[in-house]
């Protein structure tokens, strides 16, 4: 049981990060490199965080 909690609690805190993260690439002031380090994310996650949401830079 308490892994299954572990597990819910570790997806909702990296939601959290994802949500923050996708405020970050829409204002557009940071690379990919500086959300994934601020974040914890990789590039690639940000990346396909950007993708997802069309935010790609042009």
């Amino acid at each position: 049981m308490c892994k299954a909690i572990e597990e819910v609690r570790d997806e909702a805190k990296k939601m959290c990060v994802a949500q923050i993260a996708l405020k970050l690439l829409k204002r557009g002031k940071m690379t990919f490199d500086e959300i994934a380090e601020d974040s914890g994310f990789t590039v690639e996650e940000v990346t396909e965080l950007a993708r997802d949401y069309n935010l790609m830079p042009v």
